[in-house]
């Protein structure tokens, strides 16, 4: 027999095992990465503000995930008045930051918000102009300025013949936000 050449029978049923054993180990190794990782993984929030109300200073509102207590939030971009309201409509970034790495989100503020407006009835002569800004007294918003507008383009042609008519206006902000307010023209 020659010495060179030598083969080894092997049981199936130990090979069988052993790839077993390696997909096994393989699994394992692939479940516990993907465990820790979703044990430590964050995901930022964008989070929309109302003009004129708080920032939250709560980081929960930020993120999502386990383990938040280990991160600082930083959100001193965000433009806002002595009373730390907003101030400001637009779009800002806040920082979440840890020991290891530092995250950039964004917040929205926006004015969603429609003006707190008052209104008087309006007395003109016949054929005299008047336009809807004469029905306004008063248009509190942060948005300002405040446009008005006749919600019938036609009203406006309303002084040529004598009668009373009840009109009704639009009153909006600059973010766009609108009321609709029934006058008396007489």
């Amino acid at each position: 027999m020659d010495q060179d050449f030598y083969i080894e029978e092997t049981n199936p049923l130990k090979i069988a095992f052993t790839i077993i054993f390696f997909i096994g180990l393989i699994g394992f190794g692939v479940y516990s990465y993907f465990h820790y990782y979703k044990a430590n993984a964050i995901s930022l929030k964008t989070v929309t503000i109302e003009l004129g109300k708080p920032v939250s200073k709560n980081i929960s509102d930020y993120i999502e995930g386990n383990n938040i207590d280990k991160y600082t939030l930083d959100v001193s971009s965000i433009s806002v008045d002595e009373k730390s309201n907003t101030n400001s409509t637009g779009e800002y970034s806040y920082k979440i930051k840890s020991s290891e790495k530092e995250l950039k989100g964004k917040v929205f503020v926006k004015d969603t918000t429609k003006p707190i407006v008052e209104v008087n009835d309006l007395t003109v002569g016949v054929n005299e102009s008047f336009n809807p800004n004469e029905f306004l007294t008063k248009c509190d918003d942060l948005s300002l300025p405040c446009t008005t507008s006749f919600k019938d383009a036609n009203d406006a042609d309303l002084s040529s013949k004598v009668g009373n008519y009840k009109i009704t206006i639009v009153v909006s902000d600059n973010a766009g936000n609108k009321i609709e307010k029934t006058v008396n023209l007489t």
